[in-house]
């Protein structure tokens, strides 16, 4: 019931472009279903095998939990390519969060992501799998709010400190 652009970050053999994640929320959980994509050429959707919950409500100080999601898709006569990925997510702090738009009393999820690709190309006749960097989500989430005030993302690439890829706040009333 919810989409946004998204990126898909495939191996170069496969041209992706105007991304999208497919996000369901209801009372239990919110979670994303699936992706659509062009890719080399062909618009495509994809449902996901298996859903990604990116969280279960309600959710409260010390909450723990873990999902397995993964999708697979065939470009015929070009490659096959599957993302498999386990999400542990813990609420690990709780308090006033102060940002130049507002201030908010809020929860902090801390989302660990560890993703694997597999490819398998057809011209060759085989394939491989390789894990992604290790991924940190920070979600700072408001009550009635529908996307969180504050979120950043790290990542560890080969046992290497983190380091902050992505961040946002909420600087302007949502509709």
């Amino acid at each position: 019931n919810v989409a946004d652009e998204g990126n898909l970050s495939l191996p170069a053999l496969i041209n992706d472009s105007d991304a999208y994640n497919f996000y369901d929320r209801n009372n239990d959980e919110f979670k994303q279903v699936g992706i659509g994509a062009t890719l080399n050429g062909i618009e495509t959707p994809y449902r996901f095998i298996n859903d990604d919950i990116i969280y279960d409500f309600p959710l409260q100080f010390k909450d723990k939990d873990t999902s397995f999601s993964n999708y697979t898709f065939r470009i015929p006569g070009l490659a096959g390519y599957g993302y498999k990925q386990t999400r542990f997510n813990e609420v690990d702090g709780y308090g006033t969060l102060i940002t130049p738009f507002d201030t908010f009393e809020v929860i902090r999820l801390k989302s660990i992501i560890r993703g694997r690709d597999s490819l398998y190309i057809d011209s060759l006749g085989f394939g491989f799998e390789f894990d992604r960097p290790l991924v940190t989500e920070y979600k700072w989430l408001a009550k009635d709010k529908k996307i969180p005030v504050l979120q950043y993302i790290t990542q560890s690439v080969f046992g290497t400190a983190p380091f902050i890829t992505e961040a946002y706040y909420q600087d302007t009333l949502r509709v």
